[in-house]
């Protein structure tokens, strides 16, 4: 697969997409558009709902009753988007 040519902040990058649970459904499926398969697979009706701008997918993955991590998982297993890093962590190293 491709790798996307932005990052979340719009500017152009060489690297794929980082993604976590934070960030909005909208924010997901806008960098990932080959995600929208995934959360159909999981019987979630994110695609299209005018709530994805504005819930997490932590919360949407709640609602559903999935965990996030297992949801997270796949999304990052079906694409090439990547772990988002901690950036707590980065400012101890």
């Amino acid at each position: 697969m491709k790798s996307h040519p932005h990052n979340l902040s719009g500017r152009s990058c060489s690297s794929p997409a980082r993604l976590d649970g934070q960030m909005t459904v909208a924010q997901i499926l806008q960098i990932g558009p080959q995600t929208a398969h995934i959360f159909l697979k999981h019987r979630m009706d994110c695609v299209g709902c005018p709530m994805a701008a504005f819930e997490t997918l932590a919360e949407a993955a709640g609602i559903y009753g999935h965990r996030v991590d297992t949801l997270l998982k796949d999304l990052r297993r079906g694409t090439n988007l990547r772990k988002r890093p901690n950036p707590a962590r980065r400012a101890r190293a």
